[in-house]
């Protein structure tokens, strides 16, 4: 599962702090973002990986990094390429999955490209308006997918808890167009996977890609699997930032 998460900072000395949007602090902040690398099975999870992310404009500051003592390796670089860096780390270490799973951020092309490049499949959250091309060839949004699914393909099922109890949501898949096959691989198995609310109707999407085809109540626990990152990735200190004890008292050398 890749994923993120923010600490908020009153100041922008640390590396890579900056008033960027974070989704665990609700909005614009001041603050850090690390890309977090969970494994997670039916048995448990745990964070395996994270690397910080550094905004383009602190990349491109030479003030901001010599202050905050930033590697002179250490370039821009977006953070789905930061969570290919991980899942790279991950299976360099032997460490191996069916699937990744990841939010928004984590669903464009490349990603999912390399993902199978990697041998496993994916069940990443799109925008509305992320395009697909449906199986007679028509592109459209997902949204506008989303229309063309039958009422009798969705399915209410049931995918945690929460503080009021049980969640259930409405499910539905519709096969598209893969537009991400590495060369040399097979076509696969690719769907818009669609998730409605069932008391306001909102939908959220995912693009799905395995090598077989798999059931709707498989791809719905990869999703649903997702918000376990929750509870692993919780709030660490940043590898480049002096510990409390000795912030105040650091040197002029970084």
């Amino acid at each position: 599962i890749v994923d993120e998460t923010a600490d908020e900072k009153s100041s922008a000395d640390c590396a890579g702090a900056a008033r960027q949007y974070s989704g665990t602090l609700g909005g614009v902040a001041l603050c850090q973002v690390a890309v977090t690398l969970t494994y997670a099975t039916g048995r448990g999870h745990a964070l395996i990986g994270r690397a910080l992310y550094l905004p383009e404009g602190c990349a491109a500051d030479e003030e901001h990094r010599e202050l905050a003592g930033v590697p002179e390796q250490v370039l821009f670089a977006t953070k789905p390429q930061l969570a290919e860096s991980l899942l790279d780390r991950a299976q360099s270490l032997g460490i191996r999955a069916a699937f990744v799973a990841g939010d928004e951020v984590y669903g464009g092309r490349e990603l999912r490209r390399g993902t199978r490049e990697r041998g496993m499949g994916y069940v990443l959250a799109v925008r509305a308006n992320h395009t697909v091309t449906t199986g007679s060839g028509r592109t459209v949004t997902a949204a506008e997918a989303a229309r063309l699914i039958p009422a009798r393909a969705w399915h209410r099922m049931r995918t945690g808890s929460g503080t009021k109890g049980a969640r259930h949501y409405d499910w539905a898949m519709l096969e598209v167009t893969s537009d991400d096959t590495p060369d040399g691989h097979c076509g696969g198995h690719s769907v818009l996977l669609a998730r409605r609310h069932r008391y306001t109707g909102q939908l959220s999407f995912y693009r799905c890609w395995t090598p077989g085809p798999v059931p709707l109540s498989r791809l719905i626990a990869i999703a649903s699997a997702r918000w376990r990152i929750e509870a692993a990735a919780t709030r660490r200190r940043c590898p480049w930032c002096p510990p409390k004890s000795q912030a105040s008292s650091r040197s002029s050398d970084p």
